[in-house]
């Protein structure tokens, strides 16, 4: 089917992708699929180290986990938004679509929210969906 092929392809140029999960199996199934389409993922193992990395440099998508020990996803992304109010961020969570702490009202700070698993094709949509808006907004 090619009608939707569109939503498979990656984005012109490679990212630079904070990617933060405490989970280690989730951190390299994201970073790997990140990898195939050419990003550079910079990994962080909890929301401390997370927001220290963020700090450390300029990325084009900050990806978070939701639940995470020192400091979790939702106030890792608050802390960025008050550095950059701009800046593209993508919470990944098993909640999401369920409990209140999975919706986008119980999480502000973040632009999308995907569910664990993520599979490689709706990775690539929430990427491009991403990059799009900033380009666009």
């Amino acid at each position: 089917m090619q009608g939707g092929d569109w939503l498979m392809q990656t984005p012109s140029s490679p990212l630079r992708i904070l990617v933060v999960d405490d989970e280690p199996l989730a951190h390299q199934t994201l970073a790997e699929f990140l990898s195939i389409d050419g990003h550079t993922v910079e990994p962080a193992a909890n929301g401390a180290m997370g927001l220290a990395r963020y700090e450390q440099g300029a990325f084009d998508l900050v990806m978070t986990a939701l639940a995470m020990p020192e400091l979790d996803g939702r106030a890792m992304a608050a802390a960025i938004r008050q550095r950059n109010p701009l800046q593209p961020i993508i919470m990944v969570t098993g909640l999401a679509g369920g409990g209140m702490f999975g919706s986008p009202e119980a999480n502000p700070d973040v632009d999308l929210i995907l569910g664990k698993p993520v599979s490689m094709n709706a990775l690539r949509e929430a990427v491009a969906k991403m990059m799009g808006s900033r380009s666009n907004g």
